[in-house]
C-alpha cells in the first residue's frame, strides 16, 4: 500500500506539472496584458512583435466571463490579430452592478483601451460576441461604422439590415435549435447570404456540428470559421494551426490535485469507507449492497437500497430515528430517568414536552427489553439472588391465616 501511495503521488505531481506546461505553452509567442478601466477587468492578447494588425473586441455571454472566450482570442492572436476581452458588469471579476443599458458602455471602454495598444491598426476593427454579447456587438456594429465585421455566436437579437452591421457572420451550434432560428431570422433581415465583403454587406450563417450553447465556445470549427471570416474581411491570408486545448489542460490539472488530495487524506481510509458503504446490509430487505444517497438537512447520512428501492438513514431502527430531538438531549433524559427523576421534572429541566419525555423512555424501555430477551436465554444456575418485591395481595393480619 505504501508503494502504491508513492506511485500515485508521483503520478499526481507529473499530471500537475504537465498541465502547467500546457497552460503556459498556450501563451507562448503572444503578448498578454491585463488592465482595469472604470472597474472593468480587461485582457489583451496579440502576437509578439506585431505592428498595425487588425483589432477584435470579444464579448462573453450572460453568466459568462472573458475566460470562456479565450479560445477565440488565442486562435485569432496566433493568426495575427490583436484581441481585447473584458468582463461585463456583474460578471466574472467585475464587481459593478449589472445594468442592461450600461453593457454598451462596457464595450466602449474596452474599445478605448484596445485603440491605445501599440500593435493595433485603428482603421481595421471587428467585433465578436456570444449570446448576450452577440446582441451587444451587433448593436455596436449597427451604430458605429468603424467596425468592418461582426461575428455573432449563438445570436440573440438586433435591428439587422442589409447594410448594418457590416460583414455579419452568424454562428449557432447544431444542438441549439432556438438560436438557429434566431440566426435564420437575422440572416433574412440582413438580406440573405452573400460574399460582398468590399461593400461591407457580406452575410453568412454557420451551423457548427455537434455543439450546443456552451461547447460551441470550445469548438475549433467555430474558432476557424471566425478566423476565415475576418481574413476575408481584411483581405488577410494568415492561418493558425493552433487548436485551443486549454480546457483539457485545466481538467488534467484538477485531476492531478484530486489525486494528490486523496493520497494525502489517506488512501486506506478512502478504501475503507468505500467498502463499508458497499457492504452495508439493508435493514428492510437484507440486500447486501446499499449505496450512499445524500444527507439529511441535519447532516445524517442517507442510503438507498437497489433491492427494495427504499431509502433510509444511518439512524434507522434506533432511538434517534424520526425524532426532532438531538442525541445529547435523549441521553440526558435517559440519564435523569435512571437516577430516579420524575417524568415531569425531566420535562422541566430538559425543556422537552412531557409526552416527548414519555415517548423517549418508553422506546428505550422497549429496546432494553429486546436486548434482555435476546441475550438472556436458557440460563442455567444453581442459585438466584432476588431483590425485595412488594405487592398487594388483598390480605392483612386480621384476615390472614396459614391456609389462605
Amino acid at each position: 500500500m505504501k508503494r502504491l501511495r508513492q506511485l500515485l503521488l508521483l503520478l499526481s505531481i507529473l499530471l500537475i506539472g504537465l498541465s502547467w506546461w500546457g497552460i503556459i505553452a498556450a501563451r507562448s509567442g503572444l503578448v498578454v496584458r491585463s488592465f482595469e478601466q472604470e472597474s472593468i477587468p480587461l485582457m489583451y492578447l496579440a502576437p509578439q512583435q506585431a505592428q498595425a494588425v487588425p483589432g477584435v473586441l470579444i464579448a462573453h455571454g450572460y453568466a459568462g466571463s472573458k475566460q470562456l472566450m479565450l479560445g477565440y482570442a488565442h486562435v485569432l492572436a496566433r493568426a495575427g490579430y490583436a484581441t481585447m476581452l473584458w468582463d461585463f458588469d456583474g460578471h466574472g471579476a467585475n464587481s459593478n452592478q449589472l445594468q442592461r443599458f450600461e453593457l454598451q458602455q462596457n464595450l466602449n471602454v474596452a474599445l478605448n483601451v484596445l485603440l491605445k495598444q501599440p500593435e493595433v491598426d485603428r482603421t481595421r476593427l471587428a467585433l465578436l460576441g456570444h449570446s448576450m454579447g452577440s446582441g451587444i456587438v451587433m448593436s455596436a456594429g449597427i451604430e458605429q461604422v468603424l467596425f468592418a465585421a461582426a461575428i455573432a455566436v449563438s445570436p440573440t437579437g438586433a435591428s439587422v439590415t442589409s447594410q448594418a452591421p457590416r460583414n455579419l457572420q452568424l454562428q449557432a451550434g447544431s444542438w441549439e435549435g432556438r438560436f438557429i432560428a434566431n440566426a435564420q431570422q437575422l440572416l433574412a433581415a440582413g438580406g440573405g447570404s452573400n460574399d460582398n465583403f468590399a461593400a461591407g454587406t457580406a452575410r453568412e450563417l454557420v451551423i457548427v456540428p455537434n455543439a450546443e450553447h456552451i461547447t460551441i465556445l470550445f469548438n475549433d470549427a467555430s474558432h476557424q470559421a471566425a478566423l476565415r471570416w475576418l481574413n476575408a474581411t481584411f483581405n488577410q491570408s494568415s492561418t493558425s494551426n493552433y487548436v485551443d486545448r486549454r480546457m483539457g489542460w485545466y481538467g488534467l490539472h484538477l485531476l492531478g490535485w484530486l489525486d494528490r488530495a486523496s493520497i494525502l487524506c489517506g488512501l486506506d481510509k478512502v478504501e475503507e469507507q468505500f467498502f463499508i458503504a458497499n457492504l452495508m446490509e439493508c435493514p428492510l430487505c437484507g440486500h447486501v449492497k446499499v449505496h450512499k444517497h445524500g444527507k439529511m438537512p441535519s447532516g445524517v447520512q442517507r442510503y438507498f437500497c437497489p433491492g427494495c428501492g427504499q431509502t433510509f438513514n444511518e439512524r434507522f431502527d434506533t432511538l434517534y430515528y424520526h425524532r426532532h430531538v438531538s442525541p445529547e438531549q435523549i441521553r440526558q433524559v435517559l440519564q435523569a430517568h435512571s437516577e430516579g427523576s420524575s417524568l415531569r421534572g425531566i420535562s422541566r429541566t430538559s425543556g422537552l414536552a412531557y409526552n416527548t419525555v414519555v415517548s423517549i423512555i418508553r422506546a428505550a424501555s422497549g429496546r432494553a427489553q429486546q436486548v434482555h430477551n435476546a441475550e438472556l436465554k436458557a440460563v442455567k444456575t444453581q442459585e438466584v439472588s432476588a431483590d425485595e418485591m412488594w405487592s398487594f395481595v388483598q390480605k392483612n393480619k386480621s384476615n390472614a391465616s396459614r391456609t389462605n
